[in-house]
């Protein structure tokens, strides 16, 4: 049966075969992005919690570059490390968007990370930028065990001797709280300063006025003088 079937015939059977199949890639590729952009919306945007009263900018809306490979960080994690990103301050969405894919190309490519280092970054704007998000381990701590049990959220600018606005003070709190409430934190976390973590040598980071700030917090715990250990 099949010796009557001319060759073009067969041709055109399997140029439709193959049509086929990639349209069902295309499909599932497409429904896949809806399921994560679906799920993206659940992770941030509980509106019965502060994560309702908060502007999240995903990492599609920064243009961020994909990342190299990713590590899922075992949740909830009990820290929360403060960063300055030691920059001047951004105001609008273009000026921050454009300092994200500026640290995600310092962070890849000149220090060989596999992605942006921080979790998250809180803009000038008020804005909260995804970096790895809740649930992936990051690079910012300068210590392994931090990078695997904490959050680390950094604030655009230099804090050396002035504070974050008190609008940007009032969306970090509220980003943690959001965490508490959504799981990704416990309820007790507890805040340090990366200077109080990182052990990979000295920093002034996130900067000594906003440092003095964050030790009158609620959360955050004088470290003990041994950085080597946890604590």
């Amino acid at each position: 049966m099949l010796g009557n079937i001319s060759t073009s015939t067969m041709g055109y059977v399997w140029l439709a075969l193959v049509a086929v199949v990639y349209l069902s890639i295309r499909i599932d590729a497409y429904s896949a992005r809806q399921r994560s952009a679906n799920e993206l919306v659940v992770k941030h945007t509980n509106t019965d919690s502060l994560c309702g009263n908060l502007t999240f900018v995903t990492r599609a809306e920064w243009k961020a570059k994909p990342p190299k490979r990713r590590t899922v960080m075992l949740i909830p994690v009990a820290y929360t490390i403060i960063h300055h990103t030691d920059t001047a301050q951004c105001h609008s969405f273009e000026e921050c968007s454009q300092d994200m894919r500026i640290f995600q190309k310092w962070h890849m490519e000149d220090r060989g990370w596999d992605d942006i280092g921080y979790n998250f970054v809180v803009g000038g704007d008020q804005r909260v930028y995804i970096g790895r998000d809740w649930d992936t381990v990051g690079t910012h701590a300068g210590s392994w065990y931090y990078n695997h049990h904490s959050q680390g959220i950094a604030i655009i600018g230099n804090y050396t001797s002035l504070l974050p606005s008190p609008g940007v003070l009032k969306v970090f709190h509220q980003l943690t709280e959001c965490g508490v409430q959504l799981g990704y934190l416990t309820d007790r976390y507890v805040l340090r300063g990366h200077r109080d973590v990182r052990q990979l040598g000295p920093t002034s980071c996130p900067g000594d006025t906003l440092y003095a700030e964050i030790r009158r917090w609620p959360h955050y715990l004088e470290p003990k003088a041994n950085k080597s250990t946890k604590y």
